[in-house]
């Protein structure tokens, strides 16, 4: 629940809700050590990077496993709008989606004035499918992301910064001088 909530209440059920069903690799440990290989110095993988379209070939979900998540989701009343690698895109009415995912929810009026939803349990997909599913993400609309708009200050800090290689996490740095943060890699392998 937010901090900041006023007036929680019911979403009406005839709203529209569109979420994303995230799928797993196909072969979870053979992916962890191409990372592994590809990331070592010395490796003979070093360095050797897929190229468009091997990730998805390679690691990605299964034609079984796109067609069982699917036909569940259709099943449940739900609309499956697109599937782009291993992410299925889907929308369905408040009612629907809290009955086929098991959950219920509730909106709450932030501080900033803005209106939000949010699941009030995780949600839950039938076991006959639940082995193929890597996550749900969009349920909530709570927290939103937000791109930085570049200040004269950090203008300045930007011409004589280094790039933080201290921790995985891109700075603003790294994001406008040439460096690819985790979120850009993981969207150009369909995984974002």
């Amino acid at each position: 629940m937010p901090s900041t909530e006023t007036a929680p209440g019911a979403l009406p059920g005839d709203q529209t809700i569109s979420f994303d069903v995230v799928l797993k690799p196909r072969d979870q440990a053979a992916l962890d050590q191409f990372v592994q290989d590809v990331s070592t110095p010395g490796s003979p993988q070093y360095h050797q990077f897929l190229k468009t379209g091997e990730y998805a070939q390679r690691f990605g979900p299964t034609p079984q496993a796109v067609t069982a998540v699917t036909g569940q989701l259709a099943r449940l009343g739900l609309v499956v709008n697109s599937v782009q690698g291993s992410v299925i895109r889907v929308s369905g009415s408040t009612s629907n989606v809290a009955s086929g995912l098991h959950t219920s929810f509730k909106q709450y009026r932030l501080a900033s004035g803005r209106v939000a939803r949010a699941n009030v349990a995780p949600p839950e997909m039938s076991t006959a499918v639940s082995p193929y599913v890597q996550g749900i993400v969009g349920l909530d609309t709570i927290v939103q992301a937000q791109h930085p708009t570049p200040t004269a200050r950090a203008q300045a800090v930007q011409a004589t910064a280094r790039p933080n290689t201290a921790t995985p996490s891109a700075c603003f740095i790294e994001q406008t001088s040439g460096y690819y943060s985790a979120d850009q890699i993981a969207s150009y392998y369909g995984l974002d």
